[in-house]
């Protein structure tokens, strides 16, 4: 027959029930932005996105100096937004920045646009009065605060001077090392006379030479007095090349560009380290549509699953660097951060605002490895890397997880027959004996201290004749019959279903 109308088509993800499903969980090392809209809220503490930090939309809304003290001595509470995010379970990290157009050390009668928001205070007192009056009110609501927003970038201003040109009139000055440390020692100084128990968030770097100069050069100002954990943002993928591209990926771009010796240099070896902004999906978070857009026309169906499997990759590296919590940006979606055809900024959800291939790979990511500590990270064939990961603190159980990294070209290898063991795709599909790598990750569980057992195994796998990397739709474990009446993740239910 004819078709009449244009295919409406959604796509629904079985995902298991996450580790930290219904509580607060501040322990959890994985989180998202998310704006204050209640599907988002939902799907994003059901794939194990734990936390979410008030930047852009959400810090406008909620702790952002500018709405917080919009007059001097008049200050907004806005605790509908927060309970909001309460509601759904999240654990929350508010952002000390955004100074109001009566603190701004200049151009106070401009109310500007986005960057008019980043001037330096004119009375760093004042500052510190807000950070008391925001963090003393929102105690036991937020449980990180950080301390502004790249002050290494184009967020950080002291001077006017238009003559430079867009955006460089905005101009740091010449001490603004100088006055980002006294930020954070009023920021740090203030926020603990309250008596909070939410950790100071502060250095904030970046990767790449610019993050390297400007950690250098606040580890010999003292920086590490003035916060509890450092921070810093990293992102990788300007192309879809280096997106992709594991290669490239996996050493040689990203670890030169990553600061392996920030605990050291520092002297805060029991500070944790944020990564409080990143991502690896610029530009390539609408690859996965469903069958109907995307049937091998428009995007092939390894590029889906290659897209869907990248973030856990790149993710895999940053914990390997000493990274503890990773909060990725964004997943506002409806075209926000869109230029053209093209996603800048949005991951795990698609342009309409579904969760994307990726969420669901996320989701098995977050299930494996939250509560667990990185222990170790090396080949183990050529082409393979092996991220080990053991129980910790607050593990789901004493299980050992070892997730295999293949790049596009490597050594033959399979899925291990050892008791105990337990196989899983990128997705969370259980994986048979004998089941060859294909170019995604692979995550071999099994009991704490069988790890060179492990090893041993997968080296001497081998695949089974006519196997396929990946489970045929007849091998898939089928969901069980879900109930619909959970609504959000604050019904405390004992064996509430994954949603």
């Amino acid at each position: 027959g004819k078709r009449l109308s244009p295919i409406a088509e959604n796509i629904y993800f079985w995902l298991r029930q996450p580790r930290f499903w219904g509580r607060i969980a501040p322990e959890s090392s994985f989180g998202v932005h998310v704006d204050a809209y209640e599907p988002h809220l939902y799907s994003s503490k059901a794939i194990g996105a734990n936390w979410n930090r008030f930047h852009g939309p959400q810090g406008y809304e909620t702790t952002y100096w500018s709405t917080f003290e919009p007059e001097k001595g008049k200050y907004n509470y806005n605790d509908k937004m927060i309970d909001l995010y309460r509601k759904y379970d999240h654990a929350l990290m508010g952002v000390l920045a955004h100074t109001p157009q009566w603190a701004r050390v200049q151009r106070s009668d401009v109310k500007g646009g986005w960057l008019d928001q980043w001037w330096q205070p004119k009375d760093y007192q004042e500052y510190g009065n807000y950070v008391t009056k925001v963090v003393t009110h929102n105690e036991g609501r937020i449980d990180a605060w950080q301390i502004w927003n790249e002050p290494w970038g184009e967020f950080w201003f002291k001077d006017w001077r238009p003559e430079l040109g867009y955006p460089k009139q905005w101009h740091h000055g010449d001490s603004y090392d100088e006055d980002y440390l006294e930020l954070s020692k009023v920021a740090y100084q203030a926020a603990k006379a309250t008596g909070t128990k939410a950790p100071i968030v502060g250095t904030h770097a970046t990767i790449g030479d610019k993050g390297k100069d400007w950690m250098a050069r606040m580890t010999r100002l003292g920086i590490e007095k003035y916060q509890d954990d450092g921070s810093f943002h990293a992102y990788i993928g300007d192309t879809a090349d280096e997106t992709l591209n594991p290669e490239g990926m996996f050493q040689t771009r990203l670890e030169d560009r990553m600061m392996k010796d920030w605990r050291a240099t520092t002297k805060a070896e029991e500070q944790d380290l944020w990564v409080t902004e990143t991502q690896q999906m610029r530009r390539l978070a609408d690859t996965g549509m469903g069958y109907h857009l995307f049937n091998g026309k428009t995007s092939p169906l390894e590029l889906i699953r290659q897209n869907a499997d990248r973030q856990g990759a790149f993710q895999l590296i940053l914990f390997s660097e000493g990274i503890d919590k990773i909060i990725l940006y964004t997943m506002i979606g409806f075209d926000y951060g869109h230029s053209g055809q093209n996603i800048d900024w949005s991951c795990l959800v698609m342009r309409n605002g579904e969760l994307d291939p990726s969420a669901a790979a996320y989701s098995n990511f977050t299930w494996q490895l939250d509560g667990r500590d990185f222990a170790e990270r090396k080949t183990v064939k050529p082409g393979i890397e092996w991220f080990l990961f053991q129980p910790g603190q607050h593990s789901p159980d004493d299980k050992m997880v070892a997730v295999l990294a293949p790049r596009l070209d490597h050594a033959t290898a399979a899925v291990p027959a050892m008791e105990g063991l337990t196989a899983y795709d990128f997705l969370g599909n259980p994986l048979k004996v004998g089941t060859p790598l294909g170019d995604t990750l692979v995550y071999l569980t099994f009991p704490a201290g069988k790890q060179k057992e492990a090893e041993a195994a997968f080296l001497a796998a081998t695949p089974t004749p006519g196997a396929t990397p990946y489970p045929s739709p007849s091998e898939i474990v089928q969901p069980p019959k879900l109930t619909l009446t959970q609504q959000t993740p604050s019904n405390k239910v004992a064996g509430t279903p994954a949603p």
